[in-house]
């Protein structure tokens, strides 16, 4: 198809509107050359990466080597000092081959860091050269989809028309699951955060009841009010998720069970019957929260194996809009 593109002249691409209007042949021709440079840009990304972490091992080493350099000086500079490893030496008339064998010590020491200094230097200036190519390459992409996106306002093709479509679903659904994921994670964090005060509720309740006093009944209340305020707060997070996850057409969360704790009775009335009362409440909870989470967790791990199958259907179709439009 080499028809002049003349009557589509109003397309708003700021690049290529002001170079006159192209033959689809030379649309073909770029979109092969930014394709090619946007898979080069990619490799090149993932050599930096490969890159930065090895000069990062190469910064590890050089600081455990000027470690060793500073004790290989140390060593040196106390045979030469006044000082009792000196005054040893050199009775025992060996302070001369100690003293050779620090130095030398302290001489191969400097070598490994001078060294390792120059591998450092070496693989920054392969980065900094490699950080350049990208800067080179980095509108490649963008250059790509604004060439497809030119090619496809000047192709009528009901295939094309169709993909898109059905693209736009999936992306609408995944927003929807990216949303549910995010109620579902604000769930499960206060829920995290209601069985760690439940549990140091616990810890502080046993210490309580084998005679732990005041001190003991105040911090288990802390405790158990605390946490009793996280579950409060859920109520209205658990309703926002029961909503998303209906319009992502998943079942929905269970409501917690909400149960007040015996907080004043069992600290005005302290005595072993309702130490006993308020523990079981305790751990009654605690199977509540812990099964609410696995729960949840469930639900998000669902939600994580929608998400995965949607992003991998909206790759496959934009990969088979890309080859249409080459096809054409």
């Amino acid at each position: 198809m080499l028809a002049l593109v003349g009557l589509k002249c109003s397309f708003k691409s700021k690049r290529y509107h002001k170079k006159g209007c192209m033959t689809m042949l030379e649309i073909n021709e770029k979109l092969a050359d930014a394709k090619f440079r946007m898979e080069h840009y990619q490799r090149l990304c993932e050599e930096r990466n490969e890159l930065v972490l090895k000069l990062d091992e190469a910064h590890r080493v050089y600081e455990m080597l000027c470690d060793q350099l500073e004790k290989e000086d140390r060593d040196v500079a106390k045979l030469n000092s006044l000082s009792m490893a000196n005054l040893f030496a050199t009775l025992t008339q060996r302070k001369e081959e100690r003293l050779e064998k620090e130095e030398e010590e302290a001489l191969a020491a400097l070598r490994a860091v001078k060294k390792q200094e120059n591998e450092i230097s070496v693989l920054q200036f392969q980065l900094d050269a490699l950080n350049q190519k990208l800067r080179e390459l980095e509108k490649a992409e963008a250059e790509y989809n604004e060439l497809l996106n030119l090619k496809k306002s000047l192709i009528d093709d009901p295939a094309i028309h169709s993909m898109e479509r059905e693209l736009e679903d999936i992306t609408l659904r995944q927003r929807e699951i990216n949303e549910a994921m995010d109620a579902g994670d604000l769930v499960l964090s206060r829920l995290k955060d209601a069985r760690e005060k439940l549990s140091s509720a616990a810890g502080w309740g046993i210490y309580d009841m084998v005679g732990g006093g005041m001190i003991a009944t105040a911090i288990k209340h802390e405790r158990i009010s605390e946490a009793q305020a996280s579950l409060q707060s859920l109520e209205s997070d658990i309703r926002h998720f029961n909503k998303e996850l209906n319009d992502v057409k998943l079942a929905s969360a269970s409501d917690l069970e909400m149960d007040s704790f015996s907080v004043i009775g069992d600290y005005l009335f302290d005595n072993l019957f309702m130490d006993w009362h308020v523990q079981n409440q305790v751990s009654r909870m605690q199977d509540v929260v812990d099964t609410s989470i696995d729960e949840v967790d469930a639900l998000l791990q669902q939600l994580y194996r929608q998400q995965l199958a949607n992003q991998q259907a909206a790759d496959a179709l934009k990969g088979k809009i890309e080859e249409r439009l080459a096809s054409l």
